[in-house]
């Protein structure tokens, strides 16, 4: 069984050969990924390969990130400078302003994680075209991934809602468990129910351990789907699969190489997700004045970070797109592999 998919586009679209650029200028015959997806790699081979291929074609790596994620950035900067709560206070006007700026703040998470999904689909379709001697268009690359849509949306929503769920029961449980030990833990003697709670509010470490004990669970159970489910894209993409065969399909491309994909996932995403909290940091160092200019620093501290985190993304993209087509490799050579 070939790794490599038929020389003709996914949905037929125009392409133009590898030595031209992602406009159609002349350009020299530069780096292409078909040595990566026809031969297994180390973790540091597909690290250089993913950076030497992205180097090779920033332009059609690049271009759809800029595209697509330059807008939702200047409205997720000016939004959240609009929406400011100010310096923490607690008082009932303070509490809503902090509240809606959370809730908006939540949503345009949402649309960006969403829109990463559709930026990796892109990326993955113009991966496959390099491997094949093309170089899709942007527009040509879109129309590749529009058919899969949604598919793509669909596998999204499973992958999103499930982890979200699984995150809120986990916090659920672990203030009912911290409810359950306080009032198996109250003193009728020294002030009963009311008492406990009391000092349970009073002093927030109490069954802190049991707490975190039941958290890390609850995350070691995210962390294991977030892996197993993490090729989802690429199979809806690439091999044309619904969304729940997508995520058994991803589940069964991960098996025996658990640790392999997690590594990949934390070299990955890890600067992406430093980069996306920008303003975070610089509350965290002391950068943020707490009068006049608290607004434009931590404007200021968004726009660099998301816009380093645009320089990165495509590198990381195509990263996880290398490491799929590794992943099918070593699953169709190994011994008693269907062919």
């Amino acid at each position: 069984m070939t790794v490599l998919p038929p020389t003709t586009g996914a949905a037929g679209s125009a392409a133009t050969p590898a030595t031209t650029g992602a406009a159609g200028s002349a350009a020299t015959p530069v780096a292409n990924p078909q040595s990566a997806i026809r031969n297994p790699q180390s973790l540091g081979a597909l690290l250089a390969q993913a950076a030497r291929l992205y180097g090779a074609h920033r332009a059609t790596f690049l271009l759809p990130v800029l595209a697509l994620e330059v807008p939702l950035l200047l409205l997720t900067v000016g939004l959240l400078a609009l929406l400011d709560p100010g310096p923490a206070a607690l008082n009932p006007d303070w509490l809503l302003r902090f509240t809606v700026f959370t809730l908006v703040h939540s949503a345009l998470t949402l649309v960006e994680a969403v829109l990463a999904f559709v930026l990796l689909a892109v990326i993955a379709v113009q991966v496959r075209a390099l491997a094949q001697g093309e170089t899709l268009t942007l527009r040509a690359a879109l129309r590749a991934v529009l058919p899969r849509l949604g598919a793509l949306l669909g596998g999204s929503a499973l992958l999103i809602v499930t982890v979200g769920l699984l995150t809120v029961v986990g916090v659920v449980l672990a203030v009912v468990f911290s409810l359950v030990l306080t009032v198996l833990n109250s003193d009728p003697n020294n002030g009963g129910l009311m008492s406990a709670l009391q000092r349970g509010l009073g002093d927030p470490t109490q069954n802190l351990l049991p707490r975190l004990g039941l958290l890390a669970l609850v995350s070691a159970l995210v962390i294991f789907l977030v892996v197993k489910w993490s090729l989802m894209v690429q199979v809806v993409v690439l091999e044309a699969a619904p969304p729940v065969h997508a995520l058994r399909r991803s589940s069964a491309l991960v098996a025996g190489h658990f640790w392999r994909t997690l590594a990949i996932l934390l070299l990955g995403s890890l600067p992406i997700s430093l980069l996306s909290n920008g303003d975070l940091a610089a509350e965290f160092f002391s950068l943020v004045p707490t009068g006049d200019g608290r607004v434009v620093t931590l404007a200021g501290a968004r726009l660099i970070s998301l816009g380093l985190r645009l320089l990165i993304l495509p590198w990381t993209l195509t990263l996880l797109t290398l490491f799929y087509y590794d992943l099918r490799l070593r699953h169709e050579r190994a011994p008693g592999a269907a062919r």
